[in-house]
């Protein structure tokens, strides 16, 4: 009873203290210090990726506007009466006292992690490993170094579990996430080879983080990957998978908690994939819970719930969770593929105007974009819906204007694994290296090679990209390939339509088998064939007549000009304006026309 009646009061005082906190001091508006943890952040602010979104309940715009959900801000200013949870047996005791010797801020000041963003820069990254610098942040890090570290995560997952005020479970989700940011701070590790392409920061070094009589800070072994696998998937009987706790969160109401949820739960997941030996109930909830994040984050990029960082979250966790092969399965199923390219074909129009002083996203959100992309890429049936010219221009629009290297790698990866798709669909090839020539790739990559990279392989790649651009100009450029559209029935743009050397070079190969070639070309202007296809036929007739000394008579004797004239009646003004040139070039005589030109 005397327990019963604690709880009670416990959730009266809370319930009082959050009218008040919604009343209060705490609506300074959606503009607030919400913003996307992520371990290799950049510290440039966020711009919205999607204007005029409006949160989706009246309880989300409340949580936005207040000002203390911030891991910083929680952690540092409340207060949580663990000793009460203990007396309602929400709680056992000896998770009351792992809790109350992790929580102890007597220690000296806590860490400052927040929101902020460590950059690549060598400055940042000293700044952001000075934040373990105080006796507090260094004794929970020997905390969780130790044998018994586990039992520290199992204690947050305890209350996660059993505790549903919303103070309380921020709290916790606050303490989880400066889990995650002191392990990439001490041991300054990736999770995986994928992610060396962005620099993590450099670990903090003994001295600078140690306090007067603490000695050196504990660099466990296996990395950051290996410390989070101890934590939170202990090869201990009887220990709580955190998948399913930390999955039933996302449905809450307010952001932060959902947007913690996220980002711990993706991380989680990652290390999941990779432990062996897990029990059978953690592998049955991996599966699920990996889907049930995955719609998660497919839902937030189509319908973002939150302005400003919805879709930074999604997308940070869905380029941890798509290093597997089994997530990529799910976000195609779940039509996730075409919603990160609506994202990267409106952050991608968005750099292209920063010369011109439009706004762009944060260089951390351009540069997971770019590799969910990337990961995507490499599962086949994501790939038929990434290998279009809006994703190939969004990509070089990175590589030509980006600043931070793992930006640029990553989009160079992309379009490595796109240009080198399936081959069966030939013309469609063409048109990506099209579309890639087209956005300056090649200007880009010479630009490129002129920099210092610190990744070695930077250099390689770019090699591979020029060969193989150099590759698909020359092919494009081919009689044979011109040929072997016309045969085809369907001309694509290339370079071939339009190059003074190649017409210079080839125009008298269209006469080879008493003019087989030149009458397929004049066959391809009737109106039942593609309004690009009869465009392009017009061009070629054009060239000819301008390339070859005596074109003009043999396309008349052929009736080209009675087809050619046909087409200026039809309905496409592209066509219109191509048959009007080519009439032009076969009525006019070369000075005649060279008159007309000049005037």
């Amino acid at each position: 009873i005397f327990g019963f009646v604690q709880r009670i009061g416990a959730e009266r005082a809370d319930t009082t203290s959050r009218h008040r906190a919604v009343r209060g001091k705490e609506t300074d508006g959606i503009s607030g210090r919400l913003g996307l943890w992520s371990p290799m952040m950049d510290s440039e602010q966020h711009v919205p990726l999607f204007s005029g979104v409006t949160p989706s309940s009246t309880r989300d715009v409340l949580s936005i506007s207040k000002r203390e959900l911030d891991t910083e801000d929680i952690l540092a200013t409340r207060e949580i009466p663990w000793e009460i949870y203990s007396t309602a047996r929400l709680i056992h005791d000896l998770e009351l006292q792992l809790l109350r010797r992790y929580d102890d801020k007597k220690g000296g000041v806590r860490g400052s992690w927040g929101r902020g963003s460590p950059s690549t820069s060598t400055s940042t990254s000293s700044a952001l490993s000075s934040r373990l610098s105080s006796s507090t942040s260094l004794h929970r890090w020997r905390l969780l170094c130790g044998e018994d570290g586990y039992k520290y995560v199992q204690a947050m997952l305890s209350v996660l579990k059993n505790v549903t005020k919303d103070e309380t479970v921020q709290y916790v989700l606050a303490m989880l996430d400066e889990v995650m940011m002191s392990s990439l701070v001490m041991t300054g590790s990736a999770f995986t080879s994928e992610d060396s392409v962005a620099a993590a920061p450099a670990p903090a070094s003994a001295s600078a983080a140690a306090a007067p009589g603490e000695g050196k800070a504990p660099h466990p072994a296996g990395g950051r990957l290996g410390m989070m696998q101890r934590l939170f998937f202990p090869q201990v009987e009887g220990c709580t998978c955190p998948c399913g706790v930390l999955a039933k969160l996302l449905s809450r109401d307010d952001w932060f908690t959902k947007e913690k949820a996220a980002t711990v739960l993706s991380v989680v997941l990652m290390c999941g994939a990779n432990v062996e030996g897990l029990p059978a109930a953690s592998v049955l909830e991996i599966g699920p819970t990996t889907d049930a994040l995955i719609d998660w984050c497919v839902h937030q990029l189509k319908k973002p719930s939150h302005p400003q960082f919805a879709v930074p979250t999604a997308l940070h966790c869905l380029s941890l969770l798509l290093k597997e092969p089994a997530p990529r399965r799910a976000v195609y199923a779940t039509g996730g593929v075409q919603a990160v390219v609506g994202v990267l074909t409106r952050d991608g129009a968005q750099s292209r105007g920063v010369e011109r002083g439009a706004n762009t996203v944060s260089v951390q959100a351009q540069y997971e974009l770019a590799l969910c992309v990337w990961l995507l890429s490499l599962f086949p049936p994501a790939a038929e819906i990434l290998a279009t010219p809006g994703v190939i221009e969004a990509l070089v629009g990175y590589v030509r204007l980006a600043h931070k290297e793992k930006v640029i790698r990553v989009a160079l990866l992309g379009l490595k694994s796109l240009l080198a798709g399936d081959s069966a669909m030939h013309s469609r090839a063409i048109s990506l290296e099209l579309s890639a020539v087209e956005s300056g790739l090649p200007k880009a990559i010479e630009h490129r090679k002129n920099q210092e990279w610190d990744d070695p392989d930077m250099i390689a790649l770019l090699d591979h990209l020029q060969d193989r651009l150099d590759a698909g100009v020359l092919a494009m450029s081919s009689m044979e390939q011109y040929k072997k559209e016309i045969a085809e029935g369907v001309l694509v743009p290339g370079p071939m339509h339009d190059s003074e050397a190649f017409w210079l070079e080839n125009a008298g190969r269209l006469l080879d088998n008493n003019s087989a070639t030149l009458k397929e070309l004049l066959g391809l202007l009737d109106p039942s064939h593609d309004a690009t296809t009869l465009q392009l036929a017009c061009r070629g007739v054009r060239n000819f007549v301008q390339y070859y000394p005596h074109g003009k008579g043999l396309v008349s004797d052929l009736q080209g000009k009675t087809l050619v004239m046909r087409l200026m009646a039809h309905p496409d003004r592209g066509v219109q304006r191509e048959a009007l040139l080519c009439i032009q070039r076969l009525l006019l005589s070369k000075g005649n026309l060279s008159y007309l030109v000049s005037s």
